[in-house]
């Protein structure tokens, strides 16, 4: 939050993401006090962000279910008619220029869409450990992307989807593949030009900046990354880009230094530094 005020770049963010593990359970016993510290904090931040639940958050609290029943009450609202709860207060100071819909009819708010720029983001829930709340995630990719697809295939606007961006907290691990080799075959690898939109997995867990391309290269789903970012202590926020179009024409961006990944031809440019680099 302080790097986001205290940076000109990272200042001009229309919302951020935190991608999970925001206390130490051996020391903070999960209490609800923290959830709720944490959670005000986030609100006095100068952009709307987003929360994901990492296995600090729950997995690993005393109580799995007292863990995740704080971490909805704080971050998402149980239902909907509670207004979303803490993005019901986020809202009222810096209204995003995108709706957010959560799964609340599955029981599972922590699980988010919207569309911006005509690129779909998305959150899931999937740790390195099997639980029963991964069940969902695989549907709820499926459907919102079938939605778009379905409404771009009856308009013949194949271009209208530039890319998705799937955010989640556990790296990917024998538990957890089933999840990407069923995102990537039902939805992506299905059709020629779905095989062309970018698609980037952005997550914590690893907590030391990563670019993994092992699943694109074992599987030819060759439009595919996955990022794991740096430990929230260790680095400031990565900024991401989404390049403007122009008179109908997309305009690039360069990579400027080391600390930059270009992504589909400039349409995505992600920043390990937000912005900042050392003298």
């Amino acid at each position: 939050i302080d790097e986001m005020r205290d940076n000109h770049k990272a200042a001009l963010a229309i919302f951020s993401v935190h991608v999970g593990d925001f206390q130490l359970p051996d020391r903070s016993l999960c209490a609800e006090s923290f959830y709720e510290q944490f959670s005000n904090y986030l609100l006095s931040g100068p952009v709307p962000t987003l929360v994901l639940a990492g296995d600090n958050d729950w997995i690993e609290c005393p109580s799995q279910q007292d863990g995740i029943n704080k971490f909805l009450r704080f971050f998402t609202g149980f239902t909907e008619a509670d207004g979303g709860g803490f993005e019901k207060e986020w809202k009222l100071e810096n209204p995003l220029p995108f709706p957010v819909t959560r799964d609340y009819a599955n029981n599972r708010p922590e699980l988010f869409y919207f569309e911006y720029q005509n690129i779909l983001f998305f959150s899931i829930n999937i740790l390195q450990v099997s639980h029963y709340r991964d069940n969902r995630n695989t549907d709820w990719i499926k459907e919102h992307m079938e939605r778009a697809f379905t409404e771009l295939e009856a308009t013949n606007d194949s271009s209208r989807i530039r890319a998705v961006v799937i955010f989640g907290h556990g790296n990917r691990s024998p538990n957890n593949r089933p999840f990407f080799e069923n995102t990537a075959f039902d939805t992506f690898l299905t059709k020629p030009y779905r095989r062309d939109i970018p698609v980037i997995y952005m997550h914590g867990d690893g907590h030391v900046w990563n670019i993994d391309r092992k699943l694109s290269q074992q599987i030819g789903w060759t439009n595919q990354w996955d990022i794991t970012v740096d430990r929230g202590g260790k680095a400031p926020p990565v900024l991401v880009e989404i390049a403007p179009v122009i008179n109908g024409a997309l305009v690039p961006f360069a990579q400027e230094n080391e600390f930059q990944l270009i992504i589909s031809d400039g349409l995505i440019r992600l920043d390990r530094q937000g912005g900042r680099y050392p003298e």
